[in-house]
């Protein structure tokens, strides 16, 4: 009987069949599957060029997301790693730069999520991505949605930087 768990791929690469990787998985104790998804997701973000809207990443980007889906549906209540949180941030903007607005928004709103866990709502960051959720949601022609989005980042942001002379139209 010849039977490996690996097999050799079309490049450099290989491929371990489904099945056998759900017994692995599923015989990983908690910690070490931490661990794992951990290391999956900081060589995934290290890897996968920034940003990933840009289309000359796309075919790179093509490889990549298959495997950050996998490991996000994972993480989606362990987003708290600066690593997790960057690979939400590819993911949706990988969608958005294809067009694709509701895989988008579903990215936007794990981005979001993460952000309150990591770095709570009354941050630059959560503000920023408020305003990548509200283009999400304009581009669906969700407007009152992303007028809410955008109105809840400025606000933020004139919190977090009182004096900045930052003026938006009304």
């Amino acid at each position: 009987l010849d039977y490996s768990m690996a097999r050799p791929g079309s490049r450099d690469d290989f491929s371990i069949h489904g099945l056998v990787q759900a017994v692995q998985q599923d015989g990983m104790r908690l910690a070490s599957r931490k661990r794992t998804i951990d290391r999956a997701t900081e060589l995934i973000v290290r890897y996968g060029p920034y940003p990933a809207f840009e289309p000359s990443y796309r075919v790179i980007w093509d490889g990549l997301l298959p495997h950050a889906v996998a490991i996000l549906g994972h993480l989606e209540t362990h987003l708290v790693t600066p690593e997790s949180r960057d690979l939400v941030k590819r993911a949706d903007e990988y969608w958005f730069g294809k067009g694709d607005f509701e895989q988008s928004l579903t990215y936007s709103k794990m981005r979001l999520r993460a952000d309150e866990a990591y770095v709570g709502t009354n941050s630059e960051a959560y503000a920023d991505d408020l305003v990548n959720h509200g283009e999400s949601l304009r581009e669906l022609e969700r407007l009152a949605e992303a007028e809410s989005a955008f109105r809840t980042a400025l606000t933020i942001h004139r919190r977090l930087e009182p004096g900045d002379s930052m003026n938006a139209a009304t």
